[in-house]
């Protein structure tokens, strides 16, 4: 979501009681300006005073620094706003600076974001005074293997040109030990024209890195002026992903063959579980006004999980 960027240097005291001696005691302030109050990850390491100017520093889309010359390491995860969706807890993302992706602000207004009295996720992409607000949350748990179930009810074949309305797995702590484009874990779901009005191709399912040959499978979704319900799975496995969207709502195996969209088996390099999140956004590319200058809103009806075996 966010990562605390500002690396001060602190001082370490040793506290003692008579002649025991109990551990280290470290305070330093992180909240030095920009976003850094709504950091959601917070690293403290300790290495050799004169290894300092050599630390990999973490940015918004990297990962936590993992030097071989680091000594000891830790982190801290905290939320802002919580909401309870399918029966599990997301946190709502907050950026009142334009961040990633896009960029573009996000609101945690819960006139913005919002589960319905019927259990179902309202998504939104708002303005406020001058500026447009999008919206996310993301899972505050990490499932791993298994096979994932979206539900939604909303004409996300009709999309506003410039928005996306993603699902998708992110490693905000990210791996340095994986290739460039790897390195935060991400599948995706994601519905948009990617700002051609004429682009027929309106979905698309993605292992990224995106541009790698064969990671990305880019298709039509059918006209949902009569029924907006649409029923997407995902299986994960070591050797595999499988994908999958199917007309109206379903469970993991219920529907018929001529109810499905489309589907799309990937075998190249499989993201292997860390501390990804399940994420649903809608979002402004390059951070720009809805092409129709209107409001925007998306519903999730449901999130299911089943663990592989």
């Amino acid at each position: 979501m966010n990562k605390a960027t500002c690396y001060a240097r602190g001082y370490l005291q040793r506290p003692t009681c008579g002649t025991t001696q109990f551990g280290w005691d470290f305070q330093v302030n992180v909240t030095t300006g920009g976003l850094d109050a709504l950091a959601t990850i917070f690293g403290v390491v300790l290495l050799p005073a004169d290894q300092a100017s050599n630390l990999t520093l973490a940015g918004g889309t990297n990962y936590l620094p993992r030097d071989s010359f680091i000594l000891a390491a830790d982190s801290k995860e905290r939320y802002g706003r919580t909401l309870s969706f399918a029966r599990r807890t997301w946190a709502v993302k907050e950026a009142p600076l334009p961040v990633g992706p896009g960029p573009n602000r996000f609101s945690s207004d819960p006139n913005d974001v919002w589960v319905d009295g019927n259990g179902k996720l309202h998504l939104t992409i708002h303005q406020r005074d001058s500026d447009w607000f999008c919206t996310e949350v993301f899972l505050t748990e990490s499932l791993g293997y298994g096979k994932y179930l979206f539900q939604t009810s909303s004409r996300v074949d009709a999309l506003d040109s410039k928005a996306v309305f993603g699902i998708f797995t992110w490693d905000g702590y990210g791996d340095p030990s994986l290739p460039a484009g790897r390195q935060n874990r991400e599948i995706d779901f994601e519905d948009s024209r990617w700002d051609n009005p004429a682009n027929s191709n309106n979905s698309q399912f993605v292992v990224q890195p995106w541009d790698t040959p064969g990671n990305r499978n880019q298709f039509q979704l059918p006209d949902l002026s009569a029924d907006a319900k649409l029923t997407r799975i995902l299986t994960w496995k070591s050797d595999q992903l499988h994908f999958i969207v199917v007309r109206g709502h379903h469970t993991f195996d219920d529907y018929s063959p001529s109810d499905i969209v489309t589907e799309w088996t990937y075998g190249g390099q499989i993201p292997q579980p860390g501390q990804e999140r399940w994420r649903f956004n809608l979002w402004l590319i390059n951070g720009s006004n809805p092409a129709g200058n209107g409001e925007l809103e998306v519903v999730v009806d449901d999130f299911q999980f089943s663990p592989e075996p």
